[in-house]
C-alpha cells in the first residue's frame, strides 16, 4: 500500500467517524455524550535514530472517545506527521491508526497509545550501501507512547505528546530504526449536543406561555322583596 492510499483511507476513515459521532450526538438524550470526537495538530520535533539527525514537521490526527471503563476511556486514534525539514540524512512521514487510552483528573487528562500503520523514508541526497542508492523506502511502522491533554475551555486545549518507533530500512545493519517523535500543539473537542442541551435546558418564556381562559363572572341576585309593615 502507497503512502498516498494511506493517507487517502485514514482520511475517508476520519470523515466517516466525524459523520457518525455528529448523528450519534444528536440522538443523544443525556446530558452527557457517550462519544466524542476531538482533531489536534502540533509541531513536531523527531529524534530520527540514524546518525543523530533529527527532522521538524507537523504532526495532525483525531481521537473518536468512547464510554470509560473502570474510570479509562478508550479511543480510537488517527495521525500523520509530514516533515518540513528532513535534516541532513533523511525524512520521516507516516500515517498511523490504533487505541488510545485516557484517565481524567479534571482539565488534566494523561494518556497512553499504540499506532500501527505505514511510512516513508526519503533520504536526502541518496543514501548508498554497498553497491545499492536507496533515494526513498516504504516501512511498516509501529509506535507506542503517551501524552497529556489540558483542557482551556470547553473545547479548546493544549497537547504534549511524545512516541517510540520503529522502522524498517536497508540502510542499517540491524535493519531497523527507532525514532523518537516529540509534539506540542493544541486540541478542539467537538460539542454535537451542545444546540440540544441549550433548547432542551432553556426554561420557558413568559410571553410564550398562553394566555389564561377568560372567565365571565355572573351578576349578583336581586334583593329579596319586603313586605309592608301590618297597621296596628
Amino acid at each position: 500500500m502507497t503512502m498516498q492510499n494511506l493517507v487517502g483511507r485514514l482520511g475517508l476513515l476520519a470523515l466517516a467517524l466525524g459523520v457518525s459521532t455528529a448523528a450519534y450526538g444528536q440522538a443523544e438524550v443525556t446530558a452527557s455524550q457517550a462519544m466524542e470526537l476531538s482533531a489536534f495538530g502540533a509541531a513536531t520535533g523527531t529524534f530520527t535514530g540514524l546518525e543523530n539527525t533529527r527532522n521538524f514537521g507537523m504532526t495532525a490526527g483525531a481521537d473518536l472517545a468512547f464510554r470509560p471503563f473502570f474510570g479509562v476511556r478508550p479511543a480510537l486514534e488517527i495521525r500523520g506527521t509530514y516533515p518540513f525539514d528532513k535534516g541532513a540524512v533523511l525524512g520521516l512521514k507516516d500515517g498511523l491508526i490504533g487505541v488510545r487510552l485516557m484517565k481524567s483528573y479534571g482539565r488534566f487528562e494523561p494518556y497512553l497509545d499504540g499506532l500501527w500503520g505505514r511510512g516513508e523514508i526519503t533520504y536526502v541526497g541518496g543514501f548508498i550501501v554497498g553497491n545499492f542508492r536507496y533515494d526513498r523506502t516504504t516501512s511498516n511502522v509501529w509506535s507506542g507512547g503517551g501524552g497529556f491533554d489540558y483542557r482551556l475551555t470547553n473545547h479548546f486545549g493544549i497537547k504534549a505528546d511524545a512516541q517510540v518507533q520503529r522502522w524498517s530500512t536497508p540502510v542499517t545493519n540491524s535493519g531497523k530504526v527507532y525514532p523518537v517523535p516529540v509534539s506540542l500543539g493544541v486540541t478542539y473537542h467537538f460539542d454535537f449536543n451542545h444546540h440540544y442541551k441549550m433548547h432542551r435546558t432553556r426554561p420557558a418564556r413568559v410571553y410564550d406561555a398562553p394566555p389564561p381562559p377568560s372567565v365571565e363572572v355572573a351578576p349578583p341576585p336581586p334583593p329579596p322583596p319586603t313586605s309592608p309593615a301590618p297597621n296596628l
